[in-house]
């Protein structure tokens, strides 16, 4: 198990190197460094950089940043001593978290490359392709489901550079984002864009409440056309949370009007062709296999309901030419 000494040491920040492995975490915005390194002049680095034997950072290597921006000669570090490279990138992700939280990309590339290092080991052990998913999450301390959906961000191309972006630009979590990348494409790149149109305005956008995501998704799923008008709401400014959520409620409890209902009606039969054409198609060339309660079942629901079709049409033409 890793170590991590007591005893704070100074050093200069010369003699250290950011890691040829890589840290956990992937951005290191100027702007913040330059914070840091002005607070550092005034109050010096109270908290220390973790470093290996030889002089590689594990964790704090935007403290180190700052520390040479600041100019400083010496800055505080602690040595650590991690067992093997699945144990360095562990003891990166924890301090990471204790100090600024990752991004859910950053977290997930991080995991990523631990699994890499987690199953060398645990292929010799095991044998066989397991993926270990659930060992690995007992060994660092989360859940399975957790570290899978973590793990599904690096993986899943459903996930275009433009989500990732909004992902990262917001703060979405996991769940979040692979709500929106499993939606139809037209409706994930039109909420993306609006939400990224929305930041560059220099405006806010809100969507790390997962009782605010999951009434979007609820919309979403019963009445799609309301996109716009549910963007409108999530996108609003100056309204609290618990009010955006009442009234994407209100909109997907909305009665349908009657064109929609004629259009629910019409998408319906298509959905059912649609269906007994594959039925069909499958069945064609082995129809001696259909077992024959299946056979009646379909031949009576499906010959019951083309009697009722045609008498439907019949009536509606001879409306139509009575009207004539």
């Amino acid at each position: 198990m890793s170590k991590i000494d007591n005893k704070i040491i100074l050093i200069s920040p010369d003699n250290i190197q950011p890691h040829p492995e890589g840290q956990a975490r992937e951005e290191f915005p100027e702007e913040r460094i330059a914070e840091m390194a002005e607070t550092y002049k005034i109050t010096g680095q109270i908290n220390p950089t973790i470093i290996d034997r030889d002089n590689f950072i594990i964790a704090g290597e935007m403290r180190w940043r700052a520390a040479k921006l600041a100019g400083m000669k010496k800055m505080p570090v602690r040595i650590g001593h991690p067992d093997d490279s699945f144990d360095r990138m562990r003891m990166q992700i924890i301090e990471n978290d204790q100090v600024t939280p990752l991004t859910a990309f950053e977290r997930a590339t991080h995991y990523n490359r631990m699994h890499i290092e987690f199953l060398k080991s645990y292929k010799k052990n095991k044998g066989g392709m397991d993926k270990g998913i659930r060992a690995m999450a007992e060994a660092i301390g989360i859940g399975k489901i957790m570290l899978s959906q973590s793990l599904q961000l690096v993986n899943d191309n459903r996930i275009t550079p433009e989500l990732r972006e909004l992902g990262e630009r917001v703060g979405l979590d996991s769940n979040i984002i692979m709500n929106i990348a499993r939606l139809p494409n037209n409706i994930k790149k039109r909420i993306v864009q609006r939400c990224i149109n929305t930041l560059n305005k220099g405006e806010k956008v809100v969507m790390t409440s997962r009782f605010l995501t999951d009434s979007l998704f609820s919309l979403l799923r019963r009445k799609p056309k309301l996109l716009e008008a549910a963007l409108d709401i999530i996108l609003t400014q100056n309204i609290t949370m618990k009010d955006k959520i009442i009234r994407l409620d209100v909109l997907t409890k909305e009665k349908k009007t009657e064109a929609e209902q004629v259009q629910d009606g019409l998408n319906n039969v298509l959905r059912a062709s649609n269906t007994l054409e594959k039925a069909l198609n499958y069945w064609q060339d082995d129809v001696n296999n259909i077992p024959t309660s299946c056979r009646d079942i379909v031949l009576t629901k499906w010959g019951h309901l083309y009697k009722r079709l045609d008498a439907f049409f019949e009536s509606t033409i001879e409306l139509d030419m009575g009207g004539e």
